[in-house]
């Protein structure tokens, strides 16, 4: 797969925004659904009024979770830096390459070698390329990272369940230089009741779902788990922080 830049000139205008925000809805909110964390963040944390001292002190020396926190807030406020978010997120243009290769001697008008690679080609349109990854870009513009994991069903779907990059870190990468990802297992803790925690439990990759149960069974000291680099999906903005913080005491000011 390959990501290219369009060709076209981009035109950077409030209708485009409008129609991006829609398309970038996500599908597989349930991790965040009926958590404590969620209804705290709304109390407290989004669309909270910081002074321009806190946003410059939270840039330059604040938590990693901090800076997450500034980023939401004015992320979810929707104004300027919302639309500087959307506009990176969206300024690719984002596909996917499928490139035949059969064995010497082969043709790819050959009928087994032909139904393979049909059916690439229906994953590959199945896996909305241009709508999933730009909702990758969006939340690693915002978190500083996208963290996500795969719960296909069958080989031949591909799905993605978007984790909660509050509960998720990266230090480390395997021999193939992916980025391990790392999850925090008390995130299910935080789901008020017994029937939306089963129903989570039930939405992650049954490996996550076993790894909690043991957790909470064995009293292991360490909560995190590192997710198999076979089924994360980590993309790191740099650093691993949202990208565009420093912008914010303008905007504050500008607003």
């Amino acid at each position: 797969m390959e990501v290219n830049e369009t060709n076209a000139p981009y035109k950077f205008d409030l209708s485009s925004f409008a129609r991006a925000k829609d398309k970038m809805i996500a599908t597989n909110d349930i991790a965040y659904r009926s958590t404590r964390r969620t209804w705290r963040e709304v109390l407290e944390g989004i669309h909270r009024e910081f002074t321009p001292e806190e946003a410059i002190r939270i840039i330059d020396s604040g938590s990693l979770m901090e800076q997450q926190r500034l980023s939401r807030n004015y992320f979810y406020k929707d104004g300027y830096y919302k639309h500087i978010i959307i506009h990176y997120a969206t300024l690719l243009k984002y596909m996917g390459l499928l490139i035949p290769n059969p064995s010497a001697g082969k043709n790819l008008s050959t009928s087994h070698i032909s139904k393979r690679y049909f059916s690439a080609m229906d994953l590959v349109e199945a896996m909305h390329l241009p709508i999933w990854l730009a909702n990758c870009a969006q939340r690693a513009l915002v978190d500083g990272c996208y963290y996500g994991v795969r719960v296909d069903t069958d080989k031949n779907s591909f799905a993605v369940l978007d984790l909660p990059a509050q509960y998720c870190c990266t230090r480390f990468k395997d021999t193939a230089g992916n980025d391990l990802i790392e999850f925090d297992l008390s995130y299910f803790d935080t789901i008020i009741t017994d029937e939306a925690k089963d129903a989570a439990l039930e939405a992650f990759p049954k490996i996550i779902a076993k790894a909690y149960k043991k957790w909470k069974k064995s009293n292991l000291t360490s909560n995190w788990f590192v997710v198999p680099s076979d089924i994360g999906i980590c993309f790191p903005m740099f650093d691993g922080r949202p990208l565009f913080l420093s912008a914010i005491p303008a905007i504050m000011a500008y607003d």
